[in-house]
């Protein structure tokens, strides 16, 4: 019986272990940089950068070790940047039109 359910997850050990290590690092890291934090908060941003970072590398990671294509990979690989792409194309949009109402009402 359990040589069986052994030979059942033999095959999602690889995807289990990558998943199970990705999340320990990240709740790690976030215990680290965020909750603990430190008394100075102009380090915030850069602390929230460096977990962003580890957060893309863990879903680059788990989307590697999905048991799929290598055309779907490249197929996921490619909707992940397009995502990201789209989320820092977006922010930085938000951001330039700031200073536009201040100028415009100044005489």
């Amino acid at each position: 019986m359990l040589n069986s359910v052994f030979d059942a997850m033999e095959g999602y050990l690889p995807r289990l272990t990558v998943l199970v290590l990705s999340a320990i690092l990240l709740s790690f890291a976030h215990f680290m940089l965020i909750q603990r934090g430190s008394v100075r908060r102009s380090s915030a941003p850069s602390r929230q950068i460096a977990l962003l970072l580890l957060t893309i590398v863990a879903v680059i990671s788990i989307i590697l070790s999905l048991p799929v294509s290598d055309a779907s990979r490249g197929d996921l690989l490619g909707l992940l940047g397009l995502v990201l792409t789209g989320i820092f194309a977006l922010s930085s949009l938000l951001l330039w039109p700031m200073p536009w109402p201040g100028l415009c009402f100044v005489r």
